[in-house]
C-alpha cells in the first residue's frame, strides 16, 4: 500500500500525482480511525473510481478545471466524523472534466463525467431514483458555475458504504426556487413549510443520499452572508429537538463575536420523509477565522470530549504534510449537528497545489 510519506520520500511534490497522494492521505486517515485492512482498502477503491478522471494527472500541471471543493483547487477533500469517541473518515470528491475538456465546457463536462459515476453506482446497487427525479433543475450549461455536482462517501465497516450527491442550486439565478422545485418534485412541501422563514436565496447546496430507504436524507444548505452568532442561532432553531444556545456558542468558541464577513457560516438543514424531521447542523469556515491551524486545532479541540479530541488528534496527525503552525486552511470547517445529541465533523483539505507551489518557493 502506497502512503503520503512514501511518495514524500521518492518524489518532489509536483512529480507525484493526485491518485498516488489522495490513495496515501485516505490509506494514513483511515489506519488511524482503526479501519480494518479489508475495509481500507474497499475505501481506496472508491477514491480511484471517483478520481478515475484526474488521477493520473500531475500536480505539477496545477489545477485543470476551477474546481471549488477546495481553495487550492485539489478535487477532494477528506473529512473525520466524531461521535463519542469513535472518527470514521468520509471523502468528498469531483469527478471533473477529464482531460482534454475545454475551459468553457468544463461544468458541461465534470457533469457528464458525473452521471457516469452515477451509472457505476447503480450497477453496483445504489438507488439513483430519488436524483434523477430532479437532476435536470441543476445541470450546467455554462462554466459560470462554482461546481456541478460532487459526490460524498461515508466509509462504514463492510458492504457499501452510504453514498450522497451534492448539487448547484446556483445554476440559476434564483436558486432557493431551484430548491424549492425539487423538494416540491421529491414529495417534501412539508418541508418548504417548516422552513418558510428560512432565507433559500441563499440556499448554496442539495444533496441527496443515493437511497431508497425510509431514512433517505434531503439536504439543503443555506449560507448566511455576514451573520453574526445570534443570526445563525434563529436559522438552527428552525430545526426540530434544537437546544437553544448551542449554535451561537459554537459560533463564538471558533470565531468571536462576529460578524462573519470573509466567508459565511451555513446551516444545513436535513429532512427525512419517515420522521417528518428536520436536523439542523451548523458548518463553520474555521480556516477564515483563524491564524494557522495550530490555533485552529486548539479551537477544535475545545469543543470535542477528550477522547474524542485524542483520536482527532491522531487523524490530523496521519493527514497533515506539514507543521500546523505554518499555515493555516488545511482544516476549512468544523460541523456541529446541534439535534439529539452530539455528531462533530472536521473538513480537511489535502492542499495538494499549495504544498506543491510551496516547494517550487526558494
Amino acid at each position: 500500500m502506497v502512503t503520503h510519506e512514501a511518495v514524500g520520500r521518492t518524489q518532489r511534490p509536483e512529480q507525484a500525482t493526485l491518485a498516488g497522494l489522495g490513495r496515501g492521505l485516505l490509506a494514513s486517515v483511515t489506519s488511524a480511525c482503526g479501519m480494518a485492512a479489508g475495509d481500507q482498502e474497499r475505501a481506496l477503491d472508491w477514491f480511484e473510481m471517483l478520481a478515475e478522471q484526474w488521477g493520473e494527472q500531475r500536480v505539477g500541471q496545477g489545477p485543470t478545471w476551477p474546481s471549488d471543493i477546495t481553495d487550492d483547487k485539489s478535487p477532494f477533500e477528506i473529512s473525520l466524523a466524531i461521535r463519542g469517541e469513535t472518527v470514521e473518515a468520509r471523502l468528498l470528491a469531483e469527478a471533473g472534466p477529464g482531460r482534454n475538456h475545454r475551459s468553457r465546457d468544463w461544468a458541461i463536462d465534470s457533469w457528464r463525467n458525473a452521471r457516469a459515476v452515477n451509472a457505476r453506482l447503480e450497477r453496483l446497487g445504489l438507488e439513483l431514483g430519488r436524483l434523477r427525479a430532479i437532476e435536470d433543475l441543476f445541470e450546467p450549461s455554462g462554466p459560470d458555475v462554482r461546481f456541478a455536482m460532487w459526490h460524498g462517501v461515508c466509509f462504514g465497516r463492510g458492504g457499501l458504504p452510504q453514498v450522497k450527491v451534492y448539487l448547484n442550486p446556483c445554476v440559476a439565478a434564483d436558486p432557493g426556487r431551484v430548491a424549492a422545485t425539487a423538494l416540491e418534485r421529491l414529495q417534501q412541501s412539508w418541508v418548504l413549510t417548516r422552513l418558510s422563514a428560512a432565507d433559500l436565496r441563499h440556499c448554496v447546496y442539495f444533496s441527496v443520499d443515493l437511497s431508497a430507504a425510509p431514512e433517505a436524507r434531503t439536504k439543503v444548505y443555506v449560507a448566511h452572508p455576514g451573520a453574526a452568532p445570534d443570526d445563525v442561532e434563529r436559522a438552527a432553531a428552525l430545526a426540530d429537538h434544537y437546544q437553544p444556545g448551542r449554535a451561537a456558542s459554537l459560533c463564538r468558541s471558533l470565531g468571536g463575536a462576529g460578524p462573519y464577513t470573509k466567508r459565511p457560516v451555513l446551516t444545513c438543514y436535513a429532512a427525512v420523509d419517515q420522521s417528518r424531521s428536520i436536523t439542523a447542523t451548523v458548518h463553520f469556515p474555521i480556516r477564515c477565522y483563524t491564524d494557522d491551524d495550530a490555533q485552529a486545532l486548539a479551537r477544535i479541540r475545545d469543543r470535542l470530549p477528550s477522547t474524542a479530541a485524542s483520536a482527532y488528534e491522531r487523524a490530523l496527525s496521519a493527514f497533515a504534510r506539514r507543521p500546523l503552525a505554518a499555515d493555516g486552511g488545511m482544516q476549512t470547517y468544523l460541523s456541529q449537528t446541534l439535534s439529539k445529541g452530539d455528531r462533530y465533523t472536521v473538513y480537511l483539505a489535502p492542499q495538494l497545489y499549495e504544498a506543491a507551489r510551496r516547494a517550487r518557493e526558494p
